[in-house]
């Protein structure tokens, strides 16, 4: 039976950032926002047709292209960087802030 240390540090251990898990975070983000993206499009579409009146349907198409094109910008960078070592942390916080940036402007505008 392998050694639990040896099991726990092939993981990510809090503290460190290891490049390998860098990259598999940013795309496992970029593979949720896809579907996120496609979750939003198909509700943006029933209320635009269920609700014209209420809902601004315009506003609920832009949000959902904007988030397609910085979703798409991300996954350009992710497959152009053969290296990972020159993902960065920096990276990362890119995009979940401009996942809380879409976030907070689809609630409250």
């Amino acid at each position: 039976m392998a050694d639990i240390r040896s099991v726990l540090t092939h993981y990510f251990l809090p503290g460190e950032l290891r490049t390998g898990e860098i990259k598999t975070v940013a795309a496992w983000f970029i593979r949720l926002r896809w579907a996120a993206i496609a979750g939003f499009f198909m509700l943006s579409v029933f209320l635009s047709l269920a609700a014209p009146q209420i809902i601004p349907a315009k506003f609920l198409y832009a949000a959902c292209f904007v988030i397609f094109f910085y979703n798409l910008e991300c996954f350009l960078i992710l497959h152009q960087i053969h290296d990972a070592g020159r993902l960065t942390p920096f990276f990362m916080h890119m995009q979940v802030a401009r996942d809380w940036l879409a976030l907070i402007v689809i609630i409250y505008v």
